[in-house]
């Protein structure tokens, strides 16, 4: 498989790495959809941190390809959020709210471990690590804010709950990057009266103030300080979030903080001196924070998203693909970039049609699409002979060559087909309109009114279904697994046969009489 591989400070090169394949029952193996550059990255970028050489990137959202005997929370074919840290949930660090210091834990692309910055990673302890997205058809804006809850909001989160944040709080935020304006929303959602975010930033301040910030202040060092202290009667904040992790920033986060009060620590620390706790003992400030339990976050954060609450993909101002992923890095390191994110799928994979889930770039259900869905219906009623039977010409004839066609065209967004339901995963690469018949081409599972009349050179009616396509980025050399049983082309067969059986064994036939042959003559004596 294809993945970013750290080589050292600035070479991060895009190469070859063994396909993941199931280690323990408890595993499972996650196609990536979309991955990100993190700010602790940013670190072993510059090569102020040690990093092994090899993988790279720890958040990524991305659909189960495979997975094991002993991980029954997920199955193939979900939607599934990956916490930066994988735990088994059941050591008392887990069971106490902290997974990410889980005693048989670990970290995502650590340069053993598959990174999310590949298309494919194995995830140990699937069961109890990865977070099941519910529902589908899921927006694009939607698609971000998952992956966002993979680390950053819940960071952001856990600086706030660290914090202390509280209905009717006044709290600081030192740090304008992406998790300090996460801090800023979680902030919001938890309640806090006045948000005062630290930033120089226009647009930066912009994204604050719409995460929730109630006053911008563009101070640094004992500037800050003066100014917070200022603008709150000399007193001081009652949660201050520390979201770098310099010394200055350190500083300024418990210089603002009221005697009392807490101060929430997220920001990998570098050039933070001992001197913090003079003013930790003397001034009575505390100091929490640490590494986010992102997967005891997770589950309450993913609710707020899918009710439209907080919409934390914001953050994404930077997009790009994996081959460019030195292009993400600079543009973070250089600021142009709050946060990069990586599309890893590509539409000239290995592409899963799966009915009413988008996991491309845009699409999902239009005004329209209840309505086809009930003429599809009634027409499916009038289909009857479609029954597990193949198209039988090179040319895929029932409207999948066209599928293939449109997702050329427009790249992984909905598509459009007749009436035709496939069934298994579709393969092309350019401009191919009908691909070969084999291992890897689409299987038509039978063909409707609208697939014989376009195969016939008539006419073809309306398109009566929507089919969202998932790039999964599948290797071409692998077999395609089948997504759903082929036995029926339709539901309405399935159910008119069940009707028919069951009418049968209220009303069974009469038996019928018995002919002899030939007859006996009606001259001949009876005895």
């Amino acid at each position: 498989m294809r993945a970013a591989i750290y080589k050292g400070p600035h070479s991060i090169e895009v190469g070859e790495r063994p396909d993941p394949v199931l280690a323990a029952p408890t595993d499972a193996i996650v196609r990536v959809v979309l991955s990100c550059v993190c700010g602790s990255d940013l670190w072993y970028w510059r090569g102020e941190s040690p990093h092994a050489v090899g993988s790279i990137g720890h958040e990524f959202i991305g659909v189960v390809d495979d997975v094991g005997s002993e991980a029954p929370t997920v199955a193939r074919g979900d939607l599934v959020i990956a916490p930066f840290k994988y735990c088994d949930g059941t050591c008392p660090h887990c069971r106490a709210g902290v997974s990410s210091q889980c005693v048989v834990g670990g970290a995502f692309g650590d340069g053993r471990i598959d990174g999310g910055q590949g298309e494919a990673v194995r995830v140990p302890l699937a069961g109890s690590t990865l977070v099941r997205v519910p529902g589908s058809g899921h927006s694009a804006d939607t698609m971000r804010s998952f992956l966002a809850l993979s680390d950053v909001m819940c960071t952001g989160h856990h600086a706030a709950v660290s914090a202390g944040v509280r209905e009717g709080s006044v709290v600081a935020v030192v740090g304008d990057g992406a998790v300090g304006l996460c801090g800023v929303l979680a902030s919001r959602r938890l309640g806090a009266s006045r948000i005062i975010a630290l930033s120089r930033n226009p647009a930066r301040q912009k994204l604050a103030a719409e995460f929730g910030a109630t006053d911008i202040l563009v101070e640094r060092g004992e500037a800050a300080v003066s100014a917070v202290l200022e603008i709150t009667n000399g007193i001081g904040v009652d949660a201050a979030l520390e979201c770098v992790g310099t010394g200055q920033s350190v500083a300024t986060a418990l210089a603002i903080t009221r005697p009392g009060s807490m101060a929430g620590m997220v920001g990998v620390p570098h050039g933070v001196d001992g001197s913090i706790a003079d003013t930790i003992v003397f001034r009575n400030v505390g100091l929490r924070g640490g590494v986010a339990p992102a997967r005891t976050y997770i589950p309450e954060l993913l609710d707020d998203v899918l009710e439209g609450r907080i919409n934390p993909g914001r953050v994404f101002d930077f997009e790009t693909d994996l081959d460019h992923i030195a292009e993400a890095y600079r543009a973070m390191d250089e600021r142009i970039a709050i946060k990069s994110l990586i599309r890893v799928a590509h539409p000239g994979g290995c592409v899963t049609a799966k009915l009413g889930t988008e996991i491309g770039r845009s699409g999902g259900r239009r005004p329209h699409d209840d309505c086809l869905d009930k003429r599809r219906a009634r027409q499916d009623r009038k289909c009857r002979r479609s029954r597990d039977r193949p198209c039988g010409s090179e040319s895929v004839a029932c409207g999948v060559s066209e599928c293939l066609r449109e997702g050329v065209r427009y790249g992984v967004n909905t598509v459009q087909t007749g009436s035709t339901i496939v069934s298994r995963t579709m393969r092309w690469q350019g401009n191919v309109t009908s691909p070969p018949h084999g291992r890897n081409s689409t299987t038509c599972l039978g063909r409707s009114r609208s697939g014989c009349e376009r195969s016939a050179g008539r006419r073809p009616r309306r398109p009566q279904r929507v089919l969202a396509l998932s790039d999964c980025g599948r290797s071409a050399q692998r077999p395609l697994p089948r997504l759903m049983p082929t036995r029926w082309c339709c539901w309405s067969l399935k159910l008119r046969s069940r009707r028919l059986a069951l009418r049968e064994r209220l009303q069974p036939r009469p038996r019928r009489r018995a002919i002899h042959w030939p007859p006996p003559s009606r001259w001949e004596p009876v005895a």
